[in-house]
């Protein structure tokens, strides 16, 4: 069966520099698009699935997640084929033998957003959903499309197997050997202070929790300084040249629910693009706080633009895309509308 798109979905998304619903285009914004204004969306008899189970995740917490969503599915009456993922380049080839075998219905991810982008880079262009059981410690992949943190709740979406299109961006870049590179994405890609302290955080091993990314950021902020960067959307250069920060968002937040793009949908063909601009470091915290209690969009410095092309480069630093360190130099990025083939709640928040 096919659904319509959900009310924020096709470009209703235009909004003003402060984060506000707009009709009319941001530059670099197209006025039209030749977009379909339906995503296809089904509910599939799923009864085998692959298990790709990252056991380090959390500090190893992941295997108690996948043990109780386990117990779930095997109720539900899912046959699971368990998959080895003990490093990055085995998640990815457990992720192509998945696609590669017939008898498998769909792909299931117990784990957090690391394993998730190793085996979406695989499952991109396959006929077969991707599912998620959010075992990390971020996460931003299950909030995105609104799948519930508890396993309990999660496996049962994936037993109940409604499917549906999303929007994901593909970024093209060199990697530090000069290779060109191509890499799929489906959150938010971001370049600036906000990922020096992602950076940073993961860097430390103490503390845990919060007060590890306070600690981070405070030590970032002793040193960070506005980066010249070379914007431009949908071809049109952008006319600021230094910025704090930059975030090109297909989904709403990162870092773990820090909403930076509350406009931001992946039910339209266009990214939210939100920048910081440059100011002194006593003045950057408000805004990076404003951001972690959801309310970026009216902060000071902050705008909001839209496109489905956007080039990207910021002196002496690599952007991230869903927590993935891409290239130095340019980095091209492109929104491809229906790339994404997810289980979702059928009835969830858009």
């Amino acid at each position: 069966m096919s659904d319509k798109l959900p009310p924020d979905s096709p470009h209703a998304n235009r909004h003003a520099p402060d984060g506000t619903p707009s009709d009319s285009a941001q530059p670099g914004n197209p006025e039209t698009a030749p977009l379909e204004q339906t995503y296809r969306q089904e509910t599939r008899d799923i009864r085998r699935i692959a298990f790709i189970l990252n056991p380090a995740s959390a500090k190893g917490h992941a295997r108690k997640t996948a043990r109780v969503a386990r117990k779930v599915l095997h109720k539900r009456g899912l046959e699971i084929v368990d998959f080895p993922c003990d490093t990055a380049a085995q998640a990815r080839e457990s992720a192509r033998q998945a696609v590669a075998d017939s008898t498998v219905d769909a792909i299931v991810v117990s784990g957090g957003d690391g394993i998730l982008s190793l085996v979406l880079q695989e499952q991109v262009g396959s006929d077969k959903p991707l599912g998620i059981i959010p075992a990390g410690s971020g996460n931003d992949h299950a909030r995105h499309l609104g799948i519930p943190l508890n396993p309990r709740k999660s496996a049962g979406i994936i037993a109940d197997g409604f499917v549906s299109q999303t929007d994901l961006g593909l970024a093209t870049f060199t990697d530090m050997h000069g290779k060109v590179q191509q890499r799929w994405w489906s959150t938010i890609t971001c370049v600036g202070f906000d990922q020096m302290v992602a950076d940073k955080t993961q860097e430390m091993r103490w503390p845990h929790g919060s007060l590890r990314y306070i600690l981070s950021l405070f030590i970032i902020l002793t040193k960070f300084h506005p980066r010249p960067v070379r914007l431009s959307l949908d071809g049109v250069v952008w006319g600021e040249e230094h910025l704090t920060l930059c975030a090109v968002a297909n989904g709403k937040c990162y870092g773990g629910g820090v909403v930076v793009a509350p406009q931001a949908s992946s039910y339209d063909g266009v990214f939210s693009i939100a920048t910081l601009s440059s100011m002194p470091r006593r003045k950057v915290l408000r805004p990076l706080f404003a951001a972690k209690r959801g309310r970026f969009a009216g902060a000071p410095g902050v705008t909001f633009h839209e496109a489905r092309r956007v080039s990207l480069e910021m002196e002496g630093l690599a952007p991230i895309a869903d927590g993935e360190r891409l290239g130095y130099g340019t980095v091209n990025l492109e929104c491809v509308p229906r790339a994404g083939w997810f289980i979702v709640p059928h009835h969830r928040e858009k």
